[in-house]
């Protein structure tokens, strides 16, 4: 490669107080030509964990009233799960200070998830884009 190109040869964990990101091998970006291309996954704490978990069963408790139980929440969540946390894969490309970022869950892409998680996303998205600008940020 050529001057300010960076390429991750090995994951990369950046834990943060509510959340790990995980960059994935390969994910690289440069900053001679103001583009990047990283792949990875956000994983949220125990507490967050519990926190979001805590929303979803509320959420269901409310709407699926009979057919409500512990289990039908573990059921929604469980794609979401990766040891025993919820996780998302995401994926930020384009320019360094504008990136394109895509948050991809087992639900399909997070940008087309309704309302009940869209303050939760809004968040994470916020603080992967201020990571990004943190971590590269000019």
């Amino acid at each position: 490669g050529h001057a300010g190109k960076f390429e991750l040869k090995t994951n990369l964990v950046l834990p943060s107080t509510d959340t790990d990101f995980i960059f994935a091998a390969e994910s690289w970006l440069d900053s001679g030509a103001d583009q990047h291309r990283l792949r990875g996954a956000v994983m949220a704490s125990d507490e967050l964990t519990a926190k979001l978990t805590k929303k979803v069963d509320d959420y269901l408790r409310e709407k699926a009233k009979g057919f409500y139980s512990e289990s039908l929440t573990e059921l929604v969540l469980q794609p979401a799960m990766r040891d025993g946390r919820i996780a998302f894969d995401f994926v930020s490309e384009g320019k360094l200070g504008d990136p394109e970022v895509d948050i991809l869950t087992p639900f399909g892409n997070l940008s087309d998830l309704i309302d009940q998680g869209k303050e939760t996303i809004k968040n994470l998205k916020d603080v992967g884009k201020s990571l990004l600008k943190g971590l590269f940020g000019k």
